[in-house]
């Protein structure tokens, strides 16, 4: 009875996706980046549909099994769906609780065992304008997996997104992974990611974004097993009245494990960004080193920001520490600089370059320009 009840509810969700993929085609195209179009390994989805023609696939990369999220609900049937259910039960977050019970395709990807990407993976997701997108990325990286990726996310003027991506990293796997959000005063972009990471896995995660009619990330890893390690990194650079909210935890449920926190954010204007971030070391977790850092540098009077950093520690022999600040940029910054032959919008070009240059540095090598040219648009 159990089963029977499964596969009505399993054929009922199916349903609802392949519905789903027979809308209407991506009208007009937006340009795949410069980098990408160049890539050996490059994947397109196109309104969060995965377009397989458009794709670009080198021999590595062919090892692997890469499909349509509706697709990968055939193949791997219930694994999948029972992680959407309790995703659109039981979490905590709103936007990915609809993210999970609204039907959407997206891709779906399974790297087998000690596979290793010698060159970056882009991922393009492009929207037209006027769309409401519900997109679901599912990553599976197998035992001793590394890779490195950059996702680019292109809205419209108007669009209005919502996009869970999902990770399993079995022990000894490694991902390094950027996300450029490109949106419009117009839009509104919701992504949320829940990782959960084996013995041994390291997971990187660098977000930056120009902000959105409203923007929210919420990223949530578990290290579920000893010597699993995060790192979690954003920046977003604001002006006029664009907004950007970090909501970032993350769960030490096994000794000996790393995480690190770092956020920054430059506003002018009206701007306003907010994070809030959460350290958990559970029992058990002895061993735990966990950082958390946001700093905001406020550009005008009118721009605002807002930082609550949280720590919940229920074991000893740990570290956990967070610290967060916000300043406006300095008439002293600014009188030193002048005093040295630099105008007054080279001295804020320089000082925003300056504050922003870590988390250009963290990016992997080969994504350091992307990088750059992302933010000096």
């Amino acid at each position: 009875m159990l089963i029977e009840k499964e596969e009505k509810r399993s054929d009922r969700y199916r349903n609802v996706l392949f519905r789903s993929s027979t809308e209407k085609p991506f009208a007009k195209r937006v340009p795949v980046s410069h980098r990408a179009r160049a890539a050996k390994n490059c994947l397109i989805l196109d309104n969060g549909f995965f377009r397989e023609e458009a794709a670009s696939i080198g021999s590595e990369l062919s090892r692997c099994d890469i499909m349509s999220f509706s697709e990968a609900l055939e193949q791997y049937g219930i694994v999948i769906e029972d992680k959407i259910q309790k995703l659109a039960d039981h979490d905590p977050d709103h936007f990915v609780r609809m993210n999970a019970r609204e039907s959407g395709d997206g891709l779906f990807i399974f790297f087998p065992k000690h596979f290793c990407l010698s060159e970056p993976l882009y991922i393009d997701l492009r929207f037209e304008e006027g769309v409401k997108a519900f997109p679901k990325l599912f990553f599976f990286l197998s035992e001793g997996v590394e890779i490195e990726c950059i996702m680019n996310i292109y809205g419209a003027k108007e669009l209005s997104l919502n996009m869970l991506t999902m990770l399993i990293q079995e022990k000894r796997s490694r991902m390094r992974c950027v996300s450029l959000t490109h949106a419009s005063e117009r839009s509104e972009v919701f992504t949320g990611l829940r990782a959960q990471l084996k013995q041994d896995a390291v997971l990187s995660m660098q977000e930056f974004s120009r902000g959105a009619l409203f923007l929210r990330r919420d990223l949530h890893a578990e290290l579920e097993e000893a010597g699993a390690a995060v790192d979690f990194s954003g920046c977003d650079i604001l002006d006029g009245t664009f907004q950007a909210n970090s909501y970032v935890k993350v769960d030490h449920k096994a000794p000996d494990t790393l995480s690190k926190q770092l956020f920054k954010a430059t506003l002018a204007g009206h701007a306003r960004s907010s994070f809030e971030g959460l350290i958990c070391v559970h029992r058990g977790a002895s061993r735990t080193d966990a950082y958390q850092m946001s700093r905001a540098v406020l550009l005008s009077e009118e721009a605002k920001a807002f930082i609550k950093p949280n720590l919940e520690v229920y074991q000893d022999d740990v570290k956990a520490s967070h610290g967060a600040t916000i300043a406006r940029l300095g008439l002293e910054e600014r009188t030193y600089l002048a005093m040295r032959g630099i105008g007054p919008e080279d001295a804020v070009r320089l000082l925003v370059r300056g504050h922003l240059e870590e988390m250009v540095h963290k990016a992997p090598p080969v994504f350091q320009k992307e990088v750059e040219a992302f933010y000096e648009k």
